[in-house]
């Protein structure tokens, strides 16, 4: 019984290295979906473990340090880990991608990049950079979407190797 667990077990993890190779997160998400359109359609969303993964990781290439496992559950209550996800606040300032980026107020960051919020912030990965930048001068006071932490400090401990899902390149790379 033990062998065959093993066996079906390496089967598993080698299906899904398979599928996360061809997922390569570093691009434009799209078509946009603006909320209040909360569904789902296949291959939308991103795992947990990957966001949280590209928080952390991210956070260490900047210098600030981010827990990826308390982001990845704040972009449940964000965008419901959907990148392409977009919508207007009830003050009339707009959100784009997994971590709601919002506009007008992170304009300077962006302008940083040379990025803009259509459709810069539809990448995971431009997405993760800015989001790492105000985590870092405001903490999580950024984000209303915290109804679905279990952890306000969280970091991630996996071992997930993020070229993976980057088309072999590493996060510095991605991020140029």
């Amino acid at each position: 019984m033990l062998e065959r667990w093993r066996a079906e077990r390496r089967v598993y993890f080698r299906h899904r290295q398979a599928k996360l190779a061809a997922l390569n997160i570093n691009r434009v998400w799209g078509p946009a979906l603006w909320a209040p359109d909360y569904s789902t359609p296949p291959g939308s969303q991103l795992p947990p473990y990957v966001i949280a993964a590209l928080a952390e990781e991210t956070g260490d290439v900047l210098g600030v340090d981010v827990p990826g496992w308390t982001m990845a559950q704040m972009t449940q209550g964000e965008s419901i880990r959907r990148p392409a996800s977009a919508a207007v606040d009830a003050g009339g300032s707009v959100g784009y991608g997994l971590h709601a980026i919002t506009r007008p107020f992170n304009d300077d960051l962006l302008a940083r990049f040379g990025w803009s919020y259509e459709p810069d912030m539809w990448n995971p990965v431009r997405n993760t950079v800015i989001m790492a930048l105000i985590y870092g001068r405001q903490g999580l006071a950024a984000w209303y979407g915290d109804g679905h932490l279990t952890c306000r400090d969280c970091h991630y401990r996996g071992r997930f190797d993020l070229s993976l899902v980057l088309g072999g390149k590493s996060l510095a790379q991605a991020i140029r």
